[in-house]
This record gives C-alpha cells, structure tokens and sequence, in this order.
C-alpha cells in the first residue's frame, strides 16, 4: 500500500500524461470497514466466518493514508498471470486484517477484448463485487468505479485514470 499524501502531491504537481506514466496501474481505495459478529462454525479449528454486516465506520479516503497500487510484489508474481490479495506478505496487495484469508482473491488485468477479473480463492469470509458474493474460483469482470469488499472492507476499484481525476478533484 502506498501513502494516498504522495499520490494527491503528485496529481497536483503533475500533468495526466506524466501521472499516468509513472503511476498507470489501477488502484484499490478503502471506503468502509464494516463491523458485526463473528460466528465460529461447526468446525473450531478452521477460521472464523464474519456475519451480521450492517453497520459499518466510513473509512474517509480524505483522511485515508493508503492506497493499495495493484503492481506486482518483487519478482514471485507477474501482473499478467494476475495478482494476489490477501493478508500474506507475498501477496502483490496485502492487507492485514483478521477478515482477510493469507490468500483471499486474485485480480487479473485484462487484455482487449476480455475486461479485467477478480476470483475469490475460497475465502473463509468471502469477497463481494458491487452487493454481490463471488463464487470460488469464478472470475466476474471488474470495473472502474465498482465497490469490493474482501472480509470486512469495503474498497472502490480504480482505474488510473480515474484515480488521478479523483486526487486532483478532491475526492480522494
């Protein structure tokens, strides 16, 4: 995850063009953690499953100090074979939450014509695309300005496009 400080100086400092050459992968922006129970199933020894969601703490992307680059992580992955989420230090996004599987999801690039994807990988508290519970290894097209939740938080997927159009309008 990288300072969101850095990347607002930047977007002012510099044109679109020099923006986007320099930081022109997509983007993950926390928005919300959402709160609730955690209910231990049959099964004690495997990991808790989160329910009971609808309460949540705004995450303010004003006062958010990360944003989480989706750029491969030293040489282990390589952004076209897609991209790792979860809490484990070798995953290309890491974050440290107890909602977060060490292997949560994957995000896969897209290539003209097919969109870019995210698959949860079997996750104890599962990954939503806009309201929507993915299935295991079921890849659903992702787009700009679509809301994820992995666990309990709730991020907005940015192209970097948008992400910089968002920095410089104040917004983030």
């Amino acid at each position: 995850m990288r300072n969101l400080d850095g990347y607002r100086s930047k977007a002012r400092s510099m044109t679109r063009t020099e923006f986007l050459a320099e930081h022109g992968e997509p983007v993950f922006v926390p928005t919300k953690i959402l709160t609730g129970g955690i209910h231990k199933g049959q099964n004690r020894a495997r990991n808790a499953t989160m329910m009971h969601v609808d309460r949540y703490s705004n995450v303010n992307p004003l006062k958010s100090s990360r944003a989480m680059s989706l750029e491969p992580a030293g040489s282990r992955q390589s952004r076209r074979d897609g991209l790792m989420i979860g809490r484990s230090a070798d995953c290309a996004v890491t974050i440290a939450d107890y909602t977060i599987s060490k292997s949560h999801a994957v995000w896969r690039p897209g290539r003209f014509p097919r969109p870019a994807t995210l698959e949860d990988l079997g996750s104890s508290n599962g990954t939503w695309l806009n309201g929507e519970k993915l299935n295991k290894a079921a890849p659903k097209p992702i787009k700009s300005g679509d809301t994820v939740r992995f666990g309990r938080i709730v991020v907005d997927f940015l192209s970097a496009k948008d992400f910089y159009e968002r920095l410089r309008s104040g917004k983030l």
